[in-house]
C-alpha cells in the first residue's frame, strides 16, 4: 500500500483534501474541495495506525454510553468511549502487544 492524504488539520484549515496513491507504475493525485462538506464534519484523527481487525464491547450503561475495545494490525488495543451525539474518544491506548490483535473478548 502506497498512499497519502492531507492531514486533517490542513484539510480543516484550507477546505481542500489531496489524496495521492501509486497504482502500477503511475502516481495518481486527486484533489477535492470539501469546504461545503466540513460544516458538520465527522472527520477526526485515526485511532489506529493501520486497519482495525477486531472489536469487542466491554461495558454499557443505561444512558446509552459504551466502552469498546478495538484491536489493530499495528499491535495496538484502544479503549473507546461511545456516547450518543458525542464524537468517539480514546479512553486508553495499549501498545505493548507483540503482534496484530486478531481477537478480543470480554469477561464479566
Amino acid at each position: 500500500r502506497s498512499y497519502a492524504i492531507t492531514p486533517i488539520e490542513e484539510t480543516l484549515k484550507t477546505g481542500r483534501v489531496l489524496f495521492s496513491f501509486i497504482k502500477g507504475s503511475s502516481v495518481h493525485v486527486v484533489q477535492e474541495d470539501v469546504s461545503n462538506s466540513l460544516v458538520n464534519s465527522v472527520l477526526q484523527e485515526p485511532f489506529l495506525g493501520r486497519e482495525a481487525v477486531s472489536i469487542c464491547g466491554i461495558d454499557r450503561n443505561d444512558k446509552g454510553s459504551a466502552i469498546l475495545a478495538v484491536g489493530g494490525e499495528d499491535c495496538t488495543i484502544i479503549l473507546v468511549s461511545v456516547q450518543p451525539s458525542v464524537p468517539l474518544s480514546v479512553v486508553r491506548r495499549l501498545e505493548e502487544h507483540i503482534s496484530s490483535v486478531k481477537a478480543l473478548t470480554s469477561v464479566k
